[in-house]
């Protein structure tokens, strides 16, 4: 699957590209944002409202996804240079 199949898929319930939704907007998010998010396990948070608002579903697609699809969801979500 190719980022925008992958980011339909996966993201677009909670996510838009460039406008805040029930998650935060993803177009020009850093990498390693993805990387904290996706891949980083046991990651301690502050508050129980980060669980309310989908860490463990990231967990999970943590599990689902491999590497190249989030490379492939980051490459969809960069900024599209003029």
């Amino acid at each position: 699957m190719k980022g925008r199949q992958i980011f339909n898929n996966y993201c677009a319930a909670c996510h838009k590209l460039s406008a805040r939704a029930t998650g935060t907007a993803l177009r020009g998010v850093d990498s390693t944002v993805y990387s904290n998010w996706m891949k980083v396990e046991k990651r301690e948070f502050d508050t129980i409202r980060f669980k309310e608002l989908g860490v463990e579903y990231h967990r999970y697609l943590a599990s689902e996804l491999n590497t190249l699809e989030i490379r492939n969801i980051y490459q969809y979500t960069k900024p599209i240079s003029n």
